[in-house]
Formats: structure tokens, sequence, C-alpha cells
């Protein structure tokens, strides 16, 4: 009986080891996930930023070499565009 008291209780010891490592394992890996969502979020909001920023300065310049204004409709700037 002792014999297997002690199996029983080893076997129940290493799930349970098992079972919180495995926890730990998902919460850390829930925890990196949240962060490269918040930092891919962020780049993608500096992309969008530097993108507007570099459209309105072609726009600006193309207004003023009188080129068509593609960015925009694809007509020449100045004229009601």
């Amino acid at each position: 009986m002792g014999k297997l008291l002690r199996f029983f209780r080893g076997s129940r010891d290493r799930w349970k080891e098992k079972c919180l490592t495995a926890k730990r394992q998902n919460k850390s890996l829930k925890t990196r996930l949240a962060k490269m969502k918040e930092s891919r979020d962020r780049w993608k909001a500096e992309v969008r930023e530097l993108r507007g920023g570099m459209r309105a300065e072609t726009v600006e310049e193309a207004a003023k070499n009188g080129e068509p204004c593609r960015a925009r409709c694809g007509r020449p700037a100045g004229r009601g565009a």
C-alpha cells in the first residue's frame, strides 16, 4: 500500500509541475504577443504618418511644377483639382 501511495503522490506532483510550467509558458507567450502587437501597431502608425507626409509633399511639388496630380485625381494641378 505504501508503494502505491508514493507512486501516486509522485505522479500527481509531476503532473502538477508539468501543468504549472505550461501555464507559465502560456502566460509568457501571451505577454510577448501583446507586446509584439503594440510594437507592430506603433510601427504601422509611424509608416502611415510618413506616407501621408510624403503624399502631401508630392502633391505640393506637383502643384508647384504644374504636373498632373496623380496622388489625388490624375488631373493637372491648379485647374480646380
